[in-house]
């Protein structure tokens, strides 16, 4: 169960699926676009017409690496190898002059004095992951959605998610040729 209120246990599911593709892709925070990869890996939660218009995970996955890069698969060795940096040359000079493992002790200092974005929302997931405001919106606009007495299901969520253009998940699907609008209205005839 993740720490967002309010949401069915199949919305719930989504989420644990968005925040660990979050982690996998070592980004610091949860997105839109993880929530998208997570409906795109369970469709069957969703209408019959809305799951045929999603595309499929590894299809978005593959749209975001095009877009934004891919940093869970990209290590520091090849990076620096492309700007013509040797980092076994550098490793082995550097514990040379300051001893072993100088590089990671200087890596390990880096990363804790490293603050969060401001623009994330820490407090939320409880995991370390920072909480983009376009998603916090999306959870906020889909429990407006929901009656007090119901809870949010993943039809809900993905619409609210939707309604934000500017969005990185609306973005992908319209990439990716995908019509939103289309997707919406098949979201909505049950969601209501």
């Amino acid at each position: 169960m993740t720490v967002f209120p309010r949401l069915d246990t199949e919305t719930d599911a989504i989420v644990v699926e968005a925040l660990a593709e979050a982690h996998r892709q070592r980004g610091g925070y949860l997105g839109t676009e993880h929530l998208l990869i997570a409906f795109a890996s369970h469709a069957s939660v969703l209408p019959p017409g809305a799951a045929a218009r999603l595309p499929e995970s590894d299809t978005v996955r593959g749209e975001l690496a095009r877009q934004v890069g891919d940093p869970g698969r990209a290590s520091d060795e090849a990076l620096l190898a492309t700007l013509g940096i040797d980092l076994a040359e550098v490793r082995r000079r550097a514990e040379a002059t300051f001893g072993p493992a100088a590089l990671d002790r200087v890596a390990v200092r880096t990363r804790r004095r490293r603050r969060r974005s401001p623009r994330c929302f820490p407090m939320l997931t409880g995991d370390g992951l920072g909480v983009m405001p376009r998603v916090k919106q999306a959870l906020e606009r889909a429990s407006a959605r929901s009656s007090p007495r119901t809870l949010v299901s993943p039809s809900v969520l993905l619409v609210s998610v939707l309604d934000d253009e500017h969005a990185t998940a609306t973005q992908l699907l319209v990439a990716l040729g995908v019509d939103v609008a289309g997707l919406q209205r098949a979201l909505t005839t049950t969601a209501d």
